[in-house]
């Protein structure tokens, strides 16, 4: 009997003091509402496509501009040195952040 209180009673402390700390913990940060999320989300998406052609314009000019196939070979080994000096500095954030998280 005396066992059943104490179980009875631990348990009522327990939840008790979750369901304090659930009432007292920081409220979350408001939701972005939708209309701003969807204009954030459709302007990094034309600033991405800009971008992206204005690399495939400088590529086009400089395969156009080739006469030989040494100047083609250069326009290949230029658009895959931005390509690894990208991909490179993506790795480097991604490691920084993975340093930065608690294990």
């Amino acid at each position: 009997m005396k066992k059943t209180i104490v179980w009875v009673c631990s348990f009522a402390i327990l939840a008790g003091t979750g369901i304090v700390n659930a009432e007292t913990a920081a409220p979350q940060k408001a939701p972005q509402d939708f209309a701003a999320k969807k204009a954030n989300i459709l302007q990094r998406m034309d600033d991405r496509e800009q971008k992206m052609a204005q690399r495939h314009k400088e590529a086009r000019a400089c395969v156009q501009a080739a006469q030989n196939d040494a100047d083609l070979k250069d326009c290949h080994d230029k658009i895959r040195a931005e390509h690894k000096a990208k991909r490179d500095k993506f790795r480097e954030m991604r490691d920084q952040r993975r340093q930065q998280q608690p294990q």
